[in-house]
C-alpha cells in the first residue's frame, strides 16, 4: 500500500505507460507468503478464523492488516468535506479511467505474460494519480 502511494506521486509528475508502471511494481513486489507456503486465501481465512474468534489480539491485528480504520479514528477535515456528489463523480471518473487502463492493457502484445497482482497494483496507482490530478483528493480520502 505504501509503495502504491509513492508510485501514485511519481505518476503525478511523470507520464508513464502501463508497461512502465507494471515493471516498476514487479521490481518491488515481494513474494506472496501464502503462495510460498502453498496456501490459498481461503485456506488462510479458515486458519486465521479459528484464532480470530477466540483471541481479540488476533482479531485486532487482522483488522489493522486489512486497513480498517481504528475505532477511535476521526476522519480529517478534508475527508469530511467531500460531498456525496463528489464521491459519485470520483467513482464515475474512476470507472472511465479503469476502462482506459484495461483498453491499453488489452492492446499489449505481452498481456498473456502479465502477473495479475502487479497488474492490479499498477492499475490502482495509475487511476489513483488521475483522481488526485482531477479532484485534488486521494483514493484513500474517498475510501
Amino acid at each position: 500500500k505504501s509503495y502504491t502511494k509513492v508510485l501514485t506521486q511519481e505518476l503525478l509528475s511523470n507520464s508513464l505507460t502501463f508497461d512502465q508502471v507494471y515493471q516498476k511494481v514487479r521490481q518491488v513486489l515481494p513474494k506472496d507468503p501464502l503462495e510460498e507456503h502453498g496456501l490459498s486465501m481461503m485456506d488462510f481465512d479458515k486458519l486465521i478464523g479459528k484464532y480470530a474468534q477466540m483471541d481479540t489480539d488476533v482479531r485486532e491485528a487482522i483488522t489493522k492488516i486489512m486497513g480498517a480504520p481504528s475505532p477511535g479514528a476521526v476522519a480529517s477535515e478534508k475527508v469530511q468535506s467531500i460531498s456525496v456528489k463528489k464521491v459519485i463523480d470520483v467513482h464515475h471518473f474512476m470507472l472511465k479511467e479503469m476502462e482506459a487502463v484495461v483498453a491499453e492493457l488489452e492492446k499489449s502484445p505481452d498481456i498473456k505474460s502479465y502477473d495479475m497482482k502487479p497488474v492490479t497494483i499498477a492499475a490502482q496507482a495509475i487511476v489513483g494519480s488521475k483522481i488526485e490530478k482531477q479532484f485534488g483528493i486521494t483514493s484513500e480520502d474517498v475510501e
